[in-house]
């Protein structure tokens, strides 16, 4: 019996002392969250829910390098998802940083004559990237001529062509040589004005009557061609960050780095993680030119490098302008607004 009771008390001391040692750690834990909440707050704040855009990267410029490093130390200090430290060790420290900087910047000669962020397409990844698969496979969006006129009035969309035509006579082997010819000059014509293509891919569609949205998604189906749209392919590919290029005329480098530190950077040389491929490109003259997800690619480049990979939804057989056109009319004929 003594020898159960000096058993029983051992374990309540143990118990208790167990407890103290917990009480203590949790107290010293709670402590050490708190100053680094306080240091967060003295730093500039707590991790913004919505990524910042302040620092904008063109042809022209953008931020210094020195100015980068600054912006990524301070987000770092606001209690980001992703921990700071890890992620610079990670892209290879502030040189790293700076020299990742500088190439990404590099991209962006020429891209004055790029559109503006509130002319480039918007493509909901979740609702429209499947269905945008599927249209450009039956060519029922008009992205080569011949097109079909649409009635912005809200009526079906006029037929265009002698293959819709009840009236349709033969087509003499003459005639189909000479539409072919004039076929390929009109494809080989790369100088299409913005008005042009706005005639073929009107803006604002978000804002139409829904016939007329509807008429816009089916438009190539009544071109008279069959073949035509079909033959512009969407598939999955990688590309290298280094190796692409942007098609709008600047990005946001703190919405970057927020995207670095919220979601987690890339390693060099490896390929950027995404739960879904939802960014969208163009292959033309054997590089790949961003049409949705800059962000990401610029995030990528950031933190891996110019030699980081991306998934992307590769588009061939289109060109640059007429595919940026066709793509915004697109998203806002599917109901999404454009981003300024």
């Amino acid at each position: 019996m003594p020898s159960r009771i000096k058993k029983s008390a051992i374990n309540s001391v143990v118990k208790k002392v167990l407890a103290e040692r917990q009480r203590t750690q949790i107290t010293k834990i709670v402590k050490r969250v708190l100053n680094e909440q306080e240091e967060a707050k003295a730093a500039g704040g707590s991790w913004p829910a919505d990524p910042p855009k302040n620092l904008p990267v063109t042809e022209g410029g953008g931020p210094k390098p020195a100015e980068v490093v600054a912006v990524f130390k301070k987000m770092a200090a606001m209690g980001p998802p992703k921990d700071g430290a890890e992620q610079l060790a990670q892209i290879g420290g502030e040189k790293a940083l700076a020299k990742n900087y500088l190439a990404l910047q590099a991209q962006f000669k020429g891209s004055s004559k790029n559109p503006a962020r509130i002319k480039m397409p918007v493509v909901d990844p979740d609702k429209d990237l499947d269905d945008l698969n599927n249209r450009l496979k039956k060519g029922a969006l008009d992205l080569k001529p011949p097109y079909a006129d649409i009635d912005l009035g809200g009526h079906k969309a006029k037929e265009a062509g002698a293959a819709n035509r009840k009236d349709q006579i033969k087509i003499t082997r003459s005639e189909a040589l000479v539409r072919k010819i004039a076929k390929i000059v009109v494809e080989r014509m790369n100088n299409l004005k913005e008005q042009d293509l706005d005639d073929v891919h009107p803006q604002g569609l978000n804002k139409m009557p829904k016939q007329v949205r509807a008429d816009y998604l089916t438009k190539g189906l009544k071109d008279g061609e069959t073949a035509d749209d079909s033959a512009v392919t969407m598939t999955p590919a990688v590309i290298t960050v280094g190796e692409a290029l942007p098609t709008q005329s600047q990005v946001y480098i703190d919405k970057s780095l927020w995207n670095v530190m919220n979601f987690g950077g890339t390693a060099p040389g490896q390929k950027a993680f995404a739960k879904k491929n939802d960014i969208i490109a163009i292959e033309s003259g054997g590089k790949a030119y961003i049409l949705d997800g800059h962000h990401r690619w610029s995030s990528a480049f950031l933190s891996g490098g110019p030699s980081a990979k991306l998934d992307v939804n590769l588009i061939k057989g289109l060109d640059i302008a007429p595919a940026i056109a066709a793509l915004r009319s697109y998203g806002n004929a599917r109901g999404n607004k454009q981003k300024g």
